[in-house]
């Protein structure tokens, strides 16, 4: 049994959240981490942690189409190889994680185009949001 499950201790905490704050939420969640509370399973609005304060992360998220298992496996393996841990998935927006080192920020998107990309997701789900409440309302 490794040091992290012997010291693991679920403890839960609800946020919401929408999904133009998803800097906000890396803020939060890497926040967390550094009090020793680390993202076990992301959630609509309760999110479950682990405590233990010996390790802090630096949490990032993406927003990708629905995958499925195959294809987010090899999703997963590309983050990895950039030294990125998965943690788990809410609604798209999948969450990533590597031990936080003091002085250094690392973006999942540092070039403009996949910058570009990545808000044209999330703008398509803004806009389908917007297009089923003018149905609705």
């Amino acid at each position: 049994m490794s040091k992290v499950a012997r010291l693991a201790k679920s403890i839960y905490k609800n946020r919401f959240s929408f999904v133009w704050n998803y800097k906000r939420d890396e803020v939060w969640l890497t926040g967390l981490s550094a009090r020793g509370l680390h993202l076990n399973r992301p959630g609509m609005i309760r999110y479950r942690f682990d405590y233990d304060p010996s390790v802090g992360y630096e949490y990032r998220m993406d927003y990708q189409d629905t995958m499925n298992a195959e294809k987010l496996e090899e999703y997963c393996e590309l983050y990895a190889g950039a030294g990125w841990e998965y943690v788990g998935t809410r609604v798209n927006w999948r969450y990533f994680r590597r031990p936080y080192l003091e002085g250094e920020t690392i973006e999942l998107y540092s070039d403009k185009e996949s910058i570009r990309s990545f808000y044209r997701k999330v703008q398509k789900t803004l806009g389908f949001q917007k297009l089923i409440k003018q149905h609705t309302d």
